[in-house]
C-alpha cells in the first residue's frame, strides 16, 4: 500500500533558504555500530574511507547514545552530542543553518546521504521533498540472502542494488545519486558535485534522514547553476495514496463480488485459445501476439480470458538473458515486473509464442521456472505456483518474464488500471 510523505505547499517552497547554512554535517543514527558495520570509514588498501573524505569538507556531528561512564566509540573527528530528543535534534540541525556567510547571494548545496541501511525507508524521499540531494550507496554485488546478514534466512531471492532502489530507478538525477563508498575517488567526486549544485533544502525532514549535511557554496560558477527544486514522487502524496487505495478496492470487490477472499486459480485453463470471441463462434488462435515497435509480446484483445487485475492489456512478455533475473529485464525495457502475471506466461503457449525451441518440456518446482535453456534445447514450466517469482535467476537459464507497464508516478498502477 505504500505511505504519505508531507507534501510543502509553494509558499513553503519559496521559504526555503540556503543562505544561512555553514559547511557542517549532521549524522543521523544513534547506534556507534554503524560506523563501523555499514560503511568502511577507514583506510583499507590505500582507499580512503568516506567519512574522511566528508570531514574534509566540513564537521561531522553524531548523535550516538553513550553513558557517561562509556562514552561511544565512534571516529575522532566526528562530534558527539548523544541520544536527543526530536526537538534538541530539530536544533542541532538548525544549528547548521545558524550562520550567515559572507556572501549571502551565493546558495548553498543541501546533501542527505544513507549509510546504507535501513533499505527503503521513508527518510531519503522526506529528504528530497524538502529539496535536497540524497547520496547513497551503490552495493557491489547486490545485497541478498545469500551475502548479507539481514536477508539470511528470509524466503526471497531478491537483490537489493542500493539503499533505496525506488529512489535510484525512478527519481534518480539530479535529486538521487548512488555510487559506490569503496571507491573514494567516486565518492570525491560526487560530492564536488553535489557541493556546485544548488538546492532548496529545508530542514523539515532532516530529522529522519541519514546524515544532512550543508556545504557551503563559494564560486560565481556554483552561482550560476540551476537549483535542485523540492520533488515528492506522486504515488507518495495524499492524493495518489488514496489513488491506490480506491484502485486496490475498487478492483478487489469487482474480481471478488461473490468471495472476497477467494483465491485466484493458480494456473490458467489449457483451452484458452480456443474462446476467441471475435467472430461470434469460437477460433484456435494465439494467446500472445508482437507488438508494435517492440520486443514483447501481448495478449491477444480477441482471446478471453478470466477476469484479473491487473488487466491483461497490461501484459508484456519478455525473455530474460542468462543470469538475469525478471526485474533486471523488465526494468531495461522501461516496464516493472507483475507477479500476479506469471500464472498467464506458465504455459506451452507462452514458448511457442516466443518462438523457443524445446526438446523437453517439464514441469518443475523451482523459483526461476517459467524458463529454458538454449543449449541443452530444455524447458520448464512452474509446477508450485507460491514459487512465482521475478527476482529468481540462473546462469544456464532464460526466465520467461511478466512484465507490465505502468503509470508515471504511480509505479503500483498500470496504465489501464484506473
Amino acid at each position: 500500500m505504500g505511505f504519505v510523505s508531507e507534501e510543502l505547499n509553494e509558499t513553503e517552497k519559496r521559504s526555503i533558504q540556503q543562505n544561512k547554512v555553514n559547511n557542517m554535517a549532521v549524522v543521523y543514527g544513534k547506534e556507534a555500530s554503524i560506523y563501523y558495520l555499514f560503511i568502511p570509514f577507514t583506510c583499507q588498501k590505500g582507499k580512503e574511507g568516506f567519512l574522511q573524505i566528508l570531514h574534509k569538507y566540513m564537521e561531522v556531528h553524531g548523535t550516538v547514545y553513550y553513558e557517561t561512564q562509556r562514552p561511544p566509540e565512534v571516529p575522532a573527528f566526528v562530534k558527539n552530542h548523544g541520544l536527543l530528543p526530536q526537538h534538541e535534534l530539530q536544533q542541532l540541525l538548525r544549528k547548521a543553518k545558524a550562520r550567515k556567510p559572507r556572501h549571502t547571494s551565493i546558495l548553498t548545496a543541501g546533501l542527505f546521504i544513507g549509510f546504507g541501511f535501513p533499505y527503503e525507508g521513508p527518510a531519503p524521499l522526506e529528504a528530497i521533498a524538502n529539496g535536497c540531494i540524497f547520496l547513497q550507496p551503490k552495493f557491489q554485488p547486490p545485497h541478498s540472502s545469500l551475502n548479507h546478514e539481514f536477508f539470511r534466512g528470509k524466503p526471497t531471492s531478491r537483490e537489493v542494488s542500493s539503499q533505496h532502489p525506488y529512489a535510484e530507478q525512478y527519481i534518480g538525477t539530479p535529486h538521487v545519486m548512488t555510487v559506490d563508498y569503496n571507491n573514494s575517488l567516486e565518492f570525491d567526486s560526487a560530492i564536488r558535485e553535489i557541493m556546485r549544485t544548488k538546492t532548496r533544502c529545508s530542514s523539515a525532514a532532516s530529522a529522519d534522514c541519514s546524515i544532512a549535511v550543508f556545504p557551503q557554496r563559494r564560486t560565481a560558477e556554483r552561482e550560476r547553476m540551476e537549483p535542485v527544486e523540492p520533488y515528492l514522487p506522486y504515488e507518495y502524496t495524499c492524493e495518489g495514496m488514496l489513488e491506490r487505495v480506491h484502485a486496490y478496492i475498487q478492483n478487489q470487490v469487482r474480481f471478488k463480488s461473490t468471495d472476497f477472499c477467494a483465491p485466484e486459480p493458480p494456473f490458467v485453463p489449457a483451452n484458452l485459445s480456443r474462446q476467441a470471441s471475435g467472430g461470434g463462434g469460437s477460433a484456435r488462435g494465439p494467446l500472445f501476439v508482437p507488438l508494435p515497435n517492440s520486443t514483447a509480446l501481448g495478449w491477444a484483445s480477441n482471446v478471453t480470458a478470466p477476469p484479473t487485475w491487473p488487466p491483461l492489456s497490461s501484459l508484456r512478455l519478455l525473455v530474460s538473458q542468462e543470469g538475469q533475473s525478471c526485474v533486471e529485464a523488465c526494468h531495461s525495457d522501461g516496464f516493472v515486473c507483475e507477479p500476479a502475471h506469471f500464472r498467464f506466461i506458465n504455459s506451452k503457449e507462452a514458448l511457442r509464442g516466443l518462438e523457443v525451441q524445446c526438446e523437453v518440456v517439464d514441469s518443475e518446482v523451482n523459483h526461476i521456472l517459467p524458463a529454458f535453456s538454449v543449449v541443452r534445447r530444455e524447458c520448464g514450466l512452474q509446477r508450485e505456483p507460491l514459487l512465482f517469482s521475478c527476482a529468481g535467476h540462473s546462469p544456464k537459464y532464460r526466465r520467461l518474464c511478466p512484465c507490465r507497464d505502468f503509470r508515471r508516478g504511480q509505479v503500483a498502477l498500470c496504465r489501464d488500471c484506473l
